[in-house]
């Protein structure tokens, strides 16, 4: 969930449990202005993204993002597409929501 500054989760349990519930089912993740360095999310939602195909990293330190979350998600596999943005700015201006 947004918020401005903050270094671990900030989740409601539900959405938390139905995260780690449907992760198998994510094709497409999107990652704004999220650092990726919550362990919890990474060890529970981000190991079991079995259908990924995608991730959108909204974010001006981008390097940093990927160094926490490639452990879990492999963006240099072929078959996961990553894009990434500077700015929120940037990712509503450009990203394409429907193909």
């Amino acid at each position: 969930m947004p918020y401005k500054n903050k270094d671990e989760i900030m989740m409601s349990y539900v959405m938390f449990d139905t995260s780690s519930f449907l992760s198998d089912r994510i094709e497409e993740l999107y990652l704004i202005g999220w650092k990726g360095n919550e362990n919890i999310f990474n060890t529970r939602i981000l190991k079991n993204l079995r259908s990924l195909q995608k991730v959108i990293i909204v974010n001006p330190k981008q390097d940093e993002v990927i160094n926490n979350i490639q452990y879990f998600v492999k963006l240099n596999d072929n078959d996961i597409e990553c894009i990434n943005y500077n700015s929120f700015e940037e990712f509503l201006m450009q990203h394409k929501f429907i193909e």
